[in-house]
């Protein structure tokens, strides 16, 4: 960029040193005569089109026969010389200038040295415009067969080396979880008689009140009302609810006691009036009849002998 501005300031002083040098020529007007036409010796001889204007002027004021104008360099003893041969070269010169001016401002840009990051700037549009140009329709999907081909090899090589099960592993598999599915659901609904065969002798000589005193049952009790939802089975009330067993024996057998004290499916959750109801007599059982929609569904009562 300096040197850019150098060059200028070169060619406009290199201008004006010719144009001032030009201006020294004049017209071979008398100056007793360039008063009378408005012109000055100044204007004549520092401006071309004020020496026309005062040419065609002095024409008008003197009927005599026209003055040849001509651009000569007057000397020191007013004796006129050739006329002056720069100005018909000067508009060759200023053109052949400004060529070479412009050829060593190219020379001087080329020349200048860059950065780096100024060269990876320059070059990163022209790798974009190459990988742009390299990129056809045909080589994309080319490449996107390819990489199909290639999951699906590598898909194929992980299903090989993986063992394969033999129908006797799936049976044993599939019995497995079997007995692990009933050992939950006994360990919910029914009570194991080999881990609590000492509790359960304990259990026999206690009637039904006294069993409902204690811990265990208590915890139960939680239980079904938590799973039934807080909401009495027969009438739909949300409170004051009791857990009530469908068959109901006050002295329960020693064979029945374990499958049915503490099961879901034997007990029913119900507010204390259905729970008043249901024990109008001693042995009493109750059915329980479900429909789709739940807000539907009611347990019916009745007496058995």
């Amino acid at each position: 960029m300096k040197k850019i501005i150098v060059c200028l300031f070169f060619l406009i002083s290199f201008t004006n040193a010719i144009q001032c040098y030009n201006g020294k020529t004049y017209l071979d007007i008398p100056e007793s005569k360039l008063a009378e036409i408005g012109y000055t010796k100044y204007n004549i001889t520092h401006s071309s089109f004020d020496c026309k204007i005062a040419y065609k002027r002095y024409l008008k004021i003197k009927e005599i026969e026209p003055v040849n104008v001509s651009h000569v360099i007057k000397s020191e003893k007013d004796e006129l010389e050739e006329p002056s041969k720069i100005s018909s070269f000067l508009p060759i010169c200023l053109l052949v200038i400004i060529v070479c001016i412009i050829w060593i401002i190219k020379i001087a840009v080329q020349k200048e040295p860059q950065d780096e990051y100024y060269t990876v700037i320059q070059k990163e549009p022209i790798k974009q415009k190459e990988n742009v140009v390299k990129t056809e329709p045909t080589k994309f999907w080319n490449d996107l067969i390819k990489y199909s081909e290639n999951l699906e090899r590598i898909k194929q090589e992980r299903l090989k080396k993986e063992p394969v099960k033999s129908w006797d592993d799936l049976s044993r598999e599939y019995s497995e979880n079997l007995r692990k599915i009933e050992q939950e659901r006994q360990k919910h609904y029914t009570v194991n008689p080999v881990q609590n065969s000492v509790k359960s002798v304990q259990k026999f000589d206690k009637t039904y009140d006294e069993l409902l005193t204690e811990q265990e049952w208590y915890n139960f009790r939680n239980k079904v009302i938590n799973d039934k939802g807080y909401v009495c089975e027969f009438c739909k009330k949300k409170h004051n609810l009791q857990v009530h067993h469908k068959l109901y024996y006050k002295k329960p057998d020693k064979e029945k006691i374990e499958p049915w004290l503490y099961n879901m499916d034997e007990v029913l959750l119900l507010c204390d009036n259905c729970h008043k109801s249901a024990h109008k007599k001693n042995k009493i059982k109750v059915y329980y009849i479900s429909y789709s929609d739940y807000n539907n569904r009611k347990v019916v009562f009745y007496n058995q002998n």
